[in-house]
């Protein structure tokens, strides 16, 4: 066979050959098209699913996600309660789940009495008893997630316990009190803590704060009516504050007994009668 015959059977084969390469891309790009539509719709799907499973847990109250740190803290959620939707505040528990002692020693003039209190917090709520001078409160239970306070005083009101609806505003953050750190550390306690001098323009002093314990001070503050501290919970936890205010008067704190477990006592009610304010007044 010559070169001649050879050229029209090669020209043949390549044809051959060409015609399969582009049925077999036709084919591929069907196939990848088909496949990627396939992925659309199951995404889709995934999506639609998602959003509807969201949506109804959101209804009925099961998403309960914890604020992180860069969120809104006015920030609500909505859920199904009693056949109704309403709001609930969304607060992030207690990281801190414990107890300690707080001495307060006052000196100077003035109605302010120094005072020792029993302080523990568990999830969200916080028990303050105070152990030397019991009038008004012979304890308070805060609950942040409700923002209720529960008081006990069994001279005012023998067996019963006082649940009232308060809610504890944070502080502005152009109230802080102005710290400087030094290079002072210290071990109080078993945690260290560094030593900040403060100035505000109703005190100055020392405070030695540690970054050991993470528990929410702010709520102490407002329940022991200490919010003229105005203090940056960044700094941590206070272990130790020296406070010579304006009228001469002397503050010192000092937290001592922490331990990791909060007494379950302190949060137990189910001795006292729960009442409002409502029945109080009408002598029930």
């Amino acid at each position: 066979m010559n070169l001649k015959s050879l050229f029209p059977i090669f020209f043949l084969f390549c044809f051959v050959v060409s015609g399969q390469a582009q049925i077999d891309l036709s084919k591929i790009a069907r196939d990848a098209k088909r496949s990627v539509n396939k992925r659309i719709d199951r995404n889709i799907d995934k999506a639609i699913d998602n959003t509807l499973d969201e949506t109804e847990d959101a209804i009925k109250g099961k998403k309960r996600r914890k604020r992180g740190k860069n969120k809104d803290k006015d920030d609500d959620i909505y859920y199904e309660g009693d056949g109704e939707a309403i709001v609930v505040k969304e607060v992030i528990p207690n990281a801190f789940n414990g107890q300690f002692l707080i001495t307060r020693d006052v000196s100077g003039e003035g109605d302010d009495e120094s005072n020792m209190y029993t302080i523990a917090m568990r999830e969200y709520e916080t028990a303050i008893r105070p152990l030397m001078i019991k009038k008004p409160h012979n304890l308070i239970i805060y609950n942040k997630e409700e923002e209720t306070q529960t008081t006990i005083n069994n001279e005012l009101y023998n067996g019963k316990a006082l649940k009232d609806w308060v809610s504890l505003s944070d502080v502005v953050e152009d109230k802080y009190a102005e710290a400087e750190r030094t290079d002072d550390i210290e071990t109080i306690g078993g945690y260290i803590a560094r030593k900040y001098i403060v100035d505000h323009k109703d005190y100055e002093g020392e405070i030695w704060f540690t970054k050991e314990i993470d528990a929410e001070i702010a709520v102490v503050y407002s329940l022991l009516e200490l919010d003229g501290l105005y203090l940056d919970p960044a700094l941590g936890f206070p272990l130790r504050m020296s406070l010579e205010y304006d009228d001469d008067k002397i503050v010192t704190y000092n937290v001592t007994d922490i331990q990791e477990d909060a007494d379950p006592s302190l949060f137990d009610l189910s001795a006292y009668q729960l009442v409002d304010m409502t029945d109080l007044e009408a002598g029930k």
